[in-house]
């Protein structure tokens, strides 16, 4: 059977994403020039050409100056908590009514933005990872989604800052999607998130997950493999048992996967 299509026109986008970032500015006030239409239009032409918020004003034919765009967000963006609140809302109010039904396979997975400044107020804004665009140095998000027929419906969105530990993350996107009314059946996290600590989460709290198996270091030039490459190299497909012990104080507990 042909699953039902359709093909979305840019004016129908940015409909769309006005619809859905209206709520998370808030209630406007009253102004003739830089309205909320117009700063949404400029927010989504910035996020359509992955550029900034200036370089949009001076594109964009008849935009207010890039000084009056920030203030004007600036003046309804709430606190970090506040705008987070937000957020969760309207994923929450996005969601049809079938996905609130029933239980789902939900994917985690991490975004990096490659970020070449200093951060603004903490230095746990900005997170360090694997060099990537020219930077060890990133924005990163954690996202919970599914799919359902050809559609992708983001859960629960969280910044992942310096230090946040990855069993932090699950646990609090599972806490948020559940949250949302999703009922997850399983977890399908990304392979970054392959640690004891997610594993040991997970277990604990008796939810099914699928998630890749990290191979870290170099494999030996001389003598035989062992742990995950020797399984990788020698086992046939299928299922298997792995066990290993974590290391580090208060990780003594050995843990299987399959």
């Amino acid at each position: 059977m042909r699953l039902p299509h359709h093909t979305l026109r840019a004016a129908e986008v940015q409909t769309l994403f006005a619809a859905w970032l209206a709520p998370v500015l808030g209630p406007w006030p009253p102004v003739r020039r830089c309205t909320r239409d117009t700063v949404l239009a400029v927010v989504a032409y910035a996020a359509a050409h992955v550029t900034s918020i200036s370089d949009a004003c001076a594109r964009l034919r008849d935009a207010p100056d890039v000084d009056t765009v920030l203030g004007a967000l600036i003046r309804q963006l709430p606190t970090v908590a506040g705008l987070d609140h937000r957020l969760r809302a309207a994923f929450a109010d996005h969601l049809p009514r079938a996905v609130r039904r029933g239980r789902w396979t939900v994917a985690i997975d991490t975004t990096l933005i490659p970020y070449h400044g200093q951060p603004f107020r903490d230095l746990s804004e900005v997170y360090r990872g694997q060099p990537k665009g020219g930077t060890t140095h990133f924005h990163a998000y954690a996202t919970a989604y599914l799919v359902r027929t050809g559609r992708r419906f983001t859960l629960a969105l969280l910044p992942v800052t310096k230090g946040l530990p990855a069993h932090a993350v699950v646990r609090e996107l599972r806490r948020r999607v559940v949250a949302a009314g999703v009922k997850p059946r399983r977890l399908l996290p990304d392979r970054g998130f392959h640690t004891a600590g997610v594993v040991r989460y997970l277990q604990f709290a008796r939810q099914p997950f699928i998630m890749p198996q990290a191979i870290h270091g170099k494999a030996p030039k001389t003598g035989p493999v062992t742990g995950l490459r020797a399984i990788r190299a020698y086992h046939r497909t299928g299922g298997t048992t792995y066990t290993w012990k974590p290391n580090g104080p208060g990780q003594r507990r050995i843990l299987r996967t399959c």
